[in-house]
């Protein structure tokens, strides 16, 4: 279960989901300010019969950005 709370994110009970079903990515974040200092975010993809759910982290901090799809 993906679980938020305070800005944190706990991936806790995801150990069953096989490897090939999450995947990361790098990207650059968007902005005048992000693009010029070459700020970035990995946006994280989970796939499973339950969810598919995206969650997105500040690459620089490990800040919580957000989650997008259905989690339970």
């Amino acid at each position: 279960m993906i679980v938020e709370s305070w800005g944190r994110i706990s991936f806790d009970g995801l150990e069953e989901i096989p490897e090939e079903n999450i995947q990361a990515h790098l990207f650059p974040k968007h902005g005048f300010l992000n693009e010029l200092f070459n700020r970035m975010q990995w946006e994280i993809i989970i796939k499973s019969s339950e969810m598919h759910v995206t969650v997105i982290i500040d690459a620089h901090n490990g800040d919580f950005i957000g989650i997008f799809g259905a989690h339970s």
